[in-house]
This record gives structure tokens, sequence and C-alpha cells, in this order.
């Protein structure tokens, strides 16, 4: 029991700052996110517990009082009264599925993890626990660089070699990463009486984490790393000009040879061959002129819903409901935005005017900390690397949103602040201590509750990956062996609504199975089911759109059994609709499901709304003109077919037929 209450902390937080950000696993729905989560969940709750444990072996309140105090708790204050009026408490509490972060429960994580640190942490054991952070980061940058060369080429679906991601998962997530935890390398490297062979090692650790930077191709990472590299060298660089002189020639000659995302790579210039750039494909839209467009459905958003916001982590529902015009006109107008790509925004559109408030002034409390902290040379400059880390992360947050690793750092880097701190009374306490029987009592009720508490953890993630099994043997065309993965999935964890969806979608697959067998009795038993589940998912987040989706193209393939669910499809798709106003392909499925029902003037309404969304959608033009030929207004139909043939797509050979079939 000493040794756990005097050394088990500081492993704990060593193991979470160094195996965090490389957990991944493939077999559950997310690979990285949500992985890292439920691992920095149950490192929360062992911690926490340890620390319990801790206090009640020596009978002493262990708190260590910090100026984040009041600014934490009402930023979770605003977080918890958002959940309380959300559109979606469920996805509110837990976080949108899939990314996990950001959700209620993460936020109180963090806030923990930040007390238990600077209450349970001294200088030694925080300095330690930096050394692990970048031990990590050498680990993460090694791995990018292998990618770099095609180490894993083969596994991914996106271009790895050209972007690289590592265990982090996303270009943007890695470089967000990089770029705050780089400053530390650069304060290791600026200690007192280092050798010239320990100043080489850190050059190389921080050339490895450059190198790796350039290779994500991350225009949000490069300029978050230029905002942490002007603050770090602008202090800094006074007292170690030289240095800094070196340290720039390495970063200049670096950039030249592998290039950046504004300047070719010397291999392009010296073979007169085009440089690789993050230019679009062939019609696609750039990037930052889709992030004006979310960003100004974000700030809709946040007018609708100013004070307290539409929900925490709802951006995914409450956006399709204020999604502007112009985002249909974009190469990426079927895409699910589930963050605004500004974390100021994503606050702002979730957590309301004062869940963004609270939010900017824990930011301005921690910035206010680094700088009594002090960022003089006398201290060290490990607190000048945490806060221009810090502010690396303020950068990439700008354009972008915070992950597990990076929003982990943001709450821990005052917290290593203030440990670091000389000056900071040590609350560790050394002594043994004899435990009477009710402190025995009350020990063995922490451990018990521990366990609950992780055991629920362990069906929470054991859920996820039954679900992931479930859905993969759906999407295999293997209904009959998904389904039982799937029902266990719900038993494990009754609060997605995605489970039941998905389960949905495999029972109405059996169903049609059964139909086309000839077992008509048990095809509609099983259509029923499907059609109480689906219903089931979207009563549990009637805001979901992509669930409305997925309900209207359950009940589109049951109508092959009984028409009657046609009926239903256009129910769901007409909700879906009116939660999603300007989405193009709901109304375009809208339309094809009127036609179904024979309801020819609905589907020219709605066609015809349509192609107003969206005037350079090619098969809603089509469908449209085909239902003015069945109302005989040939004229009308023709002009869809031009438009077609002379706006969007000159050699399509379907409008071309049928123009030339209407007399």
């Amino acid at each position: 029991m000493y040794w756990v209450v005097t050394k088990l902390l500081p492993i704990l937080f060593n193991i979470l700052f160094f195996f965090i950000p490389l957990i991944v696993f493939p077999k559950t729905s997310e690979l990285f996110e949500f992985n890292k989560m439920v691992a920095t969940y149950v490192l929360t709750v062992i911690i926490l517990s340890v620390w319990v444990i801790r206090m009640v072996y020596y009978k002493k309140i262990v708190f260590r009082r910090t100026i984040l105090d009041i600014p934490l708790l009402l930023f979770l204050f605003s977080q918890v009264v958002s959940t309380i009026v959300s559109i979606d408490p469920i996805t509110s509490l837990f976080g949108y599925y899939s990314r996990s972060h950001g959700g209620l429960l993460s936020f109180l994580s963090y806030g923990l993890l930040y007390w238990a640190f600077v209450s349970n942490m001294d200088k030694k054991a925080a300095l330690r626990s930096t050394y692990y952070l970048i031990a990590s980061g050498v680990l993460v940058c090694l791995y990018g660089v292998a990618q770099h060369f095609g180490i894993d080429k083969e596994i991914w679906v996106q271009d790895v070699v050209n972007r690289v991601f590592s265990t982090l998962g996303q270009p943007n997530w890695l470089a967000a990463w990089i770029v705050a935890i780089l400053p530390l390398v650069w304060a290791m490297g600026l200690k007192n009486k280092l050798g010239p062979g320990k100043v080489l090692f850190w050059m190389g650790v921080s050339l490895l984490f450059f190198l790796t930077l350039l290779y994500t191709k991350s225009r949000s990472g490069l300029l978050a790393f230029i905002a942490a590299e002007v603050l770090f060298w602008v202090v800094s660089a006074r007292k170690n000009f030289k240095r800094f002189i070196i340290w720039h020639i390495l970063v200049a000659a670096t950039a030249f040879w592998v290039g950046t995302i504004w300047t070719p790579s010397a291999a392009s210039i010296f073979k007169n061959a085009p440089p690789q750039t993050l230019s679009p494909e062939p019609g696609g839209t750039e990037s930052g002129e889709i992030r004006k467009i979310v960003w100004k459905g974000a700030v809709y958003v946040w007018r609708a819903n100013p004070i307290f916001g539409a929900g925490v982590e709802t951006f995914a529902y409450s956006y399709y409901n204020f999604r502007p015009r112009e985002h249909n006109l974009t190469s990426e107008w079927e895409y699910l935005y589930n963050k605004a790509h500004n974390e100021y925004l994503n606050f702002a559109a979730n957590s309301g005017t004062v869940g963004a408030a609270t939010y900017l002034i824990l930011i301005g409390s921690i910035i206010y900390l680094f700088k009594i902290d002090g960022l003089t040379p006398k201290k060290g400059y490990l607190n000048l690397g945490l806060l221009s880390g810090f502010v690396g992360i303020l950068a990439s947050n700008f354009f972008g949103f915070s992950v597990v690793p990076v929003a982990t750092l943001f709450f821990l880097f005052p917290a290593l602040s203030i440990s670091l701190s000389p000056n900071v009374e040590d609350l560790v306490v050394r002594g043994k201590e004899a435990l009477s029987l009710p402190r025995k009592l009350t020990l063995l009720f922490i451990l018990a509750s521990t366990f609950l508490v992780l055991l629920a953890i362990s069906k929470y993630w054991y859920a996820d990956y039954l679900f992931a099994q479930g859905k993969n043997l759906n999407d295999s065309a293997e209904p009959f062996q998904a389904e039982p993965y799937l029902r266990d999935a719900t038993q494990k964890n009754p609060f997605p609504a995605i489970y039941y969806d998905e389960l949905a979608a495999s029972l109405a697959s059996q169903s049609l199975s059964w139909f086309e067998s000839g077992d008509i009795q048990k095809a509609s038993a099983l259509a029923q089911e499907a059609s109480s589940y689906t219903t089931f998912a979207t009563d549990i987040s009637p805001k979901d759109v992509s669930l409305k989706k997925s309900q209207a193209a359950t009940f589109i393939k049951l109508s092959e059994i009984d028409p009657i669910y046609l009926e239903e499809a256009k129910e769901a798709l007409s909700e879906a609709s009116f939660l999603a106003p300007t989405d193009a392909k709901i109304h375009y499925n809208l339309g094809l499901t009127h036609v179904r029902l024979g309801q020819d003037p609905e589907a020219l309404s709605v066609l015809e709304k349509t192609v107003e969304l969206k005037p350079d959608y090619k098969d809603a033009r089509f469908a449209l003109a085909l239902v003015y030929l069945g109302q005989q207004k040939n004229d009308k139909a023709k002009e869809q077919l031009k438009y077609i043939l002379e706006k969007i797509n000159p050699e399509d050979p379907l409008a071309r037929q049928q123009l030339e079939e209407i007399p």
C-alpha cells in the first residue's frame, strides 16, 4: 500500500503521456480516437482512485489550489448545463460517436487529470513525465517518417505516403500534436551545461519532429509551428543566438530539401518536375473555401442557440439545420461535418456564448499562469516551451479541432508548469501510516468502486468492438452473421442509437432474403422487427439526420416486401428534409420516393426544390425531366436535359439519348 500511495501516480501519468498518442486498434469502429479516449478514461479512473486512496491512507486532503480552479470549474459548469439542455443529451455526454472526445465525460476526465497532476506531482516527477512525452513523440515521428517511405501504404485507403498521419489518424491531428511538443524539445536543447553530444541529440530530435511535420503537409500545422517558433525564439534567441542560428539554418535546409505546402522540394527543382501540392482533385473545392462555409453555418447555429448552444458535441446534428446553400456547390457537398473545423466556433455553436466565453477565460488564465511562472532563463526554458506549445495548440485549433492527445496536453501543460515551479510547496507525503479498520474498509470500498467503473468502461469498449464486427459483416452482405454481434452490442451498451440502426439494417436484409426464398411469414416478422429497431434508433436521437437517412434506406429496402413501407420512407425523408432544409441529396431521395408512390405533383415540387438548392445536380435534373415527361411537359423536360448537356456534362449519354427521343 505504501508503494501505491507514493510511487504509482507518477508511473500512471508517465503511461498516460507515453502511450495515449501510440494507441491504435484496428477492430473497433474507429481505430484512433475512440481507443485513445477509452484508454484516457481508464487511466483517469485509476489515477483518481489512487489519489483518493492516498488521501485516505494519510488522513489528509491532498489538493493544491491553483489560479485555474475557478476558470476550470466555470468551463466544466458550462459543459454540464449545455449537456442538460442539449438537443441530444446522450451524444453530449459521451461525445459524437466515433469521435468520443469533446463530450462532457471527456472534459470531466481532463479536468480531473489536471487537478490530480498538480496535487500529486512534484518537480522531479513532472520533469520525468516531460521526457516520457518527448519519447512518445520520437516513436510517433519515426513511424511517420517510415510511412512517408511506404512502410504501410498497402494498409490505408488514404495516400499516406503523400501525407503521413502516424498513430494519430489524420495529418492535421499529427501536425497539431507535433507542434505542441516540439518547443519542449527546443527547451531541453537550451539547458545550461549541455555537452556538444547532448546538444546534437536534441537538435536531431527537433529535426525529426520538423521533418515529420513537413511530411504531414498540414497548412494549419505549419501556421501553428510558425506561431510557436516565433514566441519561443523571440524570448530565448538573445541568450542563445548561436543555437538559434544553427537551428534555423537546419530548418531552412530541411524545408528546401523536402519542400513545404507552399514551396517545391529540391528534387522537383533539380529534375524540373512539377511539385506536389495540396491542390484538390479536378473539380474539387479548396479546403479554405469549404471552411468558410462551415464557419458561416456554425455562426448561424450559435445565433439560434446563443446562451448554452445546441448541446455539447451536437454540431453534426445542428449544422444540417443551418447549413448554407453554397455548401451544395462544393466538392464535399455530401460529407457529414461533425465539427466546425474551428475549435472556438465549435464551442460557440455547441455550448453557446457561456461555453465559448468560459473556454476563452480558461485559455486566458492558462496564459497568465505561464506568465507569472516566469519565462526568463533563470527559471529555465521548459516553461517557455510549454507556453509556446500551448500557443501552437491554440493556433492549430483555429483552423481545425482538438483530438484526444492534443486536448490532453491543453489541460496538462499548465499542470506541468505548476508542478515544475521551484517555489510550489511539495505536497508529497513520505511517511508510512498504520491503517485502522474503518480506513481499511474505506479503501476496500474505493477499490470495489474502481473495479465496477472500469468494468463499465470495458463493456463500453467491448460493445463498440462487437458493433464494428457486425457492421463489417453487414457491409460484406453477411446480415445473418452480423445480427448476433449487433444484438450483443445493444445489450452491452444500450445508449448508442447507431447500434439499433445497424441492427435494423441487418434484419431488413435478412427479411428480404427470406422473402426472395419464399418464406413470407418469416420475412414479414423480420421486417416488423427491423421497423421497430430503426424507429427506436431515431427516438433515441431524433435530431440525427444521418439516422433519418439510414431509416429511410431501411424502409425502402423493406418496401420490396410490403409497399406500405414506402410511406414510412417518405415520412422519414420528410422529417430529414425538415431538419436539413438545404441538403439536396435528401430532397432528391424524397422526390424519388414520391415518384415510386405515384405522387408526381409532390415529386415535381420536391425535385424542383432540389435543383434550386444544387443547380449542378445531374441526377436530380434527369429525374425531374422524366417527371416532366410523365406529365406531358416536354418543353420543360428538354430544358433540364439541355442544362445537363450544356452546363454539367456535355458527354452524358442518358441525357442525350432521352433528349433525342422527345418529340
